[in-house]
């Protein structure tokens, strides 16, 4: 169809006209402010409380404290050449001076039976600057370099979970896993938490045997959930 070049022009006048508006639109929306981002602060992490009928242990210097079964027994006889080396290791403790090596600070154990204990804590700690050294500078970095050791000398290693959580204020790993003891005689059940305070990495320990953690399970959680740095 021909129109006439009156309405043709007509027609390109209101094309033109609408693809400025279009083009304004567009810049309009481009340029309006972004939405306001949220101020809401998160929600904190709720920590479960340390079982009321715990015993606590505080180090010498006043360092640390640790919750634990009130009939399991801190530091026993067989441990106290180890024992007294560790409750003095926070009397010295400078956090500006580099040590390399691990030291046990803590260790209790749940009444023994025939056979021996079965269920115990340890506390190690380590310098953090012993782990940075080695290219290993997160949490979870250290953790899994620890873990790939423990993988190397224990036989039937599984990892049953590994958790990212919050205690006493601070990150914290906790790792659920089961291997062979070292003469293969069985198998033990660890729970085990790790967490970097005042330029230490601290390793809480619990250890059950797999056929009677069900019985500990509970307080083998509190256990290494009760930790607490007091300086």
């Amino acid at each position: 169809m021909t129109y006439p070049e009156g309405t043709r022009q007509l027609k390109v006048k209101k094309l033109i006209i609408g693809l400025i508006s279009v083009a304004c639109l567009l810049v309009s929306f481009s340029c309006a402010p972004a939405p306001a981002a949220s101020t809401t602060t998160p929600a904190p992490v709720s920590e479960p409380p340390i079982p009321a009928h715990f015993a606590t242990y505080t180090d010498e210097a006043g360092f640390f404290n640790i919750s634990y079964p009130p009939d399991w027994e801190p530091f026993p006889s067989w441990f106290e050449e180890l024992g007294a080396v560790s409750k003095d290791f926070f009397k010295s403790y400078d956090s500006d001076t580099s040590f390399i090596g691990l030291f046990f600070v803590f260790i209790a154990e749940a009444p023994r039976s025939l056979g021996g204990s079965s269920a115990s804590v340890n506390i190690v700690v380590q310098a953090l600057s012993d782990m940075t050294i080695r290219g290993w500078r997160t949490l979870d970095e250290i953790v899994e370099a620890k873990l790939r050791r423990t993988k190397e000398i224990k036989e039937g290693y599984h990892e049953f979970s590994r958790v990212s959580t919050i205690i006493d204020g601070r990150e914290a790993v906790i790792i659920d896993w089961e291997s062979y003891t070292s003469d293969s005689s069985r198998k033990a059940r660890c729970i085990q938490m790790f967490i970097i305070a005042d330029k230490l990495v601290w390793k809480v320990t619990c250890y059950a045997d797999s056929e009677k953690f069900s019985d500990f399970e509970d307080d083998l959680h509190a256990i290494v959930r009760s930790l607490r740095i007091l300086k």
